[in-house]
């Protein structure tokens, strides 16, 4: 099998989408100025090996998404991460892929279904895990989209689709071995995004900061690999800038609002993804723009000592960060979040947790995480400065945070589209969720109370992810995010 690529400036830096017929050795590949391509392989992203080597289906530490052809099959990869994630449908006699939900739409001519209530549901249930998760959702016209994450997509000229493992990263038997692991991992990405033979390199680092354990051990790496630059917010009683100082880096410190002075829908592409609390980056642009950009999003499960249910399918206590996705690719950025990085090992990551080597930077609170605590203080950050108590940073709802065009527009867009959904469906929705949420409220009190007593147990909660959000204007966001991105695509429409 062969790639046959089409490079249409118009469409956003990153993305792309691939199309193979029946049967045909060519799959078309058309894409944004910003992906790399080569004979055998191409990618937007970056990974922890040689570029030039293109084995992109090899790593399991791909910061990105991308595809390798071999000579019977080709491979198609998601990133490393849950954050991001590939969909693919057939029609006509045809496989569509993509790293975007609406240029896949464009493509193929689809559109989501005003009636379907759980896009938004369906897109954050990868909390729950690879095993877990909604593998797929319908369109207005019956044909289903299914959404691959982590593992790779394996698509022979027969048009059959298979999934892929990616390779288990190594077992780590303590301290050093992990941290070498997460070091090294970062330094590969790093040469491999700024590699000469590159059309667009991606030589500068930015690590979001914050007062919390997380964004700063990713800080304290990034500083190791030679990042001189953070980023923090001033307005979120979570500024990380002494964070920032402590490791030598030039801090910018915004404010978290700014997205709502700027003109036109700035958030649309955010709920688009189907992840609503991190709509604040859509004022980052300017500063994540071909960069390679060190988040802290997964480190919560990864370092948490309080964590159960330990396995290797990636399951996610909350689903931030999900939405960065058309962000990313319009914006045109590698984005690391480098907890992700040897989670499928995060049974050993905790065991290490409990060593005896990793009691002098124990603290015995409930917010307590040792390893980025002893990563970070290595690095010179001070004890007092980080983790010392946990802090919400989304807070309010979606309709309260947008900016006034946003608002505007999705009001107009909910009013005009709101029936669709059925008064009785959306009531009986909003029962069962008040249900899963009472329940979660009544075994959070219940687990407090076992804890003074020296029992530290997790009851079940209500198994139904499609009711993870109150029906009514959240039922709508998911629709409205695309029906405004997917114009962008218009330019490969003719291809």
């Amino acid at each position: 099998m062969e790639f046959a690529y089409e490079r249409i400036e118009s469409l956003p830096k990153l993305a792309w989408c691939a199309r193979v017929e029946g049967r045909s050795d060519v799959v078309t590949v058309l894409h944004g100025p910003g992906v790399e391509t080569r004979p055998d392989f191409f990618i937007e992203g970056a990974w922890d090996g040689p570029f030039e080597a293109g084995e992109i289906d090899q790593s399991s530490v791909l910061m990105g998404t991308g595809g390798r052809v071999h000579s019977d099959h080709v491979v198609f990869c998601p990133p490393g991460h849950t954050l991001d994630r590939l969909f693919h449908i057939r029609r006509h006699g045809r496989v569509y892929l993509s790293n975007s939900l609406p240029f896949l739409l464009r493509q193929a001519g689809l559109s989501l279904n005003l009636a379907y209530r759980y896009y938004l549901a369906d897109l954050c249930s990868v909390r729950y895990g690879l095993r877990s998760c909604v593998s797929e959702f319908p369109t207005a016209e019956h044909v289903s989209v299914h959404i691959q994450y982590h593992h790779n997509l394996r698509l022979d000229a027969n048009l059959d689709v298979s999934v892929q493992e990616k390779a288990l990263p190594p077992a780590f038997e303590d301290f050093g071995a992990y941290r070498h692991y997460l070091a090294g991992s970062l330094r590969g990405v790093c040469d491999n995004a700024a590699a000469s033979g590159r059309r667009v390199q991606y030589d500068e680092m930015v690590a979001t900061l914050s007062s919390g354990y997380d964004a700063t051990c990713c800080a304290s790496l990034a500083a190791e690999a030679g990042c001189k630059r953070g980023v923090t917010f001033r307005d979120r009683q979570d500024s990380g800038r002494p964070v920032g100082e402590a490791l030598g880096m030039e801090v910018s410190e915004l404010d978290a609002g700014r997205y709502r002075a700027m003109t036109g829908t700035p958030e649309a592409e955010l709920v688009s993804c189907g992840e609503i609390s991190q709509i604040y980056w859509a004022g980052l642009e300017d500063i994540v723009r071909q960069r390679i950009v060190l988040t802290g999003f997964q480190g919560d499960r990864i370092w948490g000592r309080f964590v159960h249910g330990l396995s290797r399918d990636i399951v996610r206590g909350s689903p931030p960060g999900a939405g960065l996705a058309e962000f990313r690719l319009r914006v045109g950025f590698v984005h690391v979040p480098l907890p992700f990085v040897g989670c499928r090992r995060e049974l050993e990551v905790h065991r290490i947790t409990a060593l005896p080597e990793m009691r002098p930077w124990l603290l015995g609170t409930r917010y307590d995480r040792p390893i980025p605590r002893r990563i970070a203080e290595s690095m010179g950050v001070p004890r007092a400065a980080f983790g010392q108590c946990k802090k919400n940073q989304a807070t309010g709802t979606i309709y309260k945070r947008l900016s006034s065009g946003s608002k505007a527009a999705f009001e107009e867009f909910y009013r005009a589209h709101r029936y669709h959904q059925g008064v009785l469906g959306t009531l009986w929705h909003n029962v069962v969720f008040c249900t899963k949420g009472l329940w979660a409220r009544v075994c959070v009190m219940v687990e407090q109370l076992l804890r003074k007593v020296g029992c530290d147990i997790e009851l079940p909660r209500l198994p139904l992810p499609k009711h993870s959000y109150r029906a009514g204007r959240l039922s709508f966001v998911v629709q409205w995010g695309a029906s405004m991105v997917i114009d962008r695509y218009s330019g490969a429409d003719a291809k």
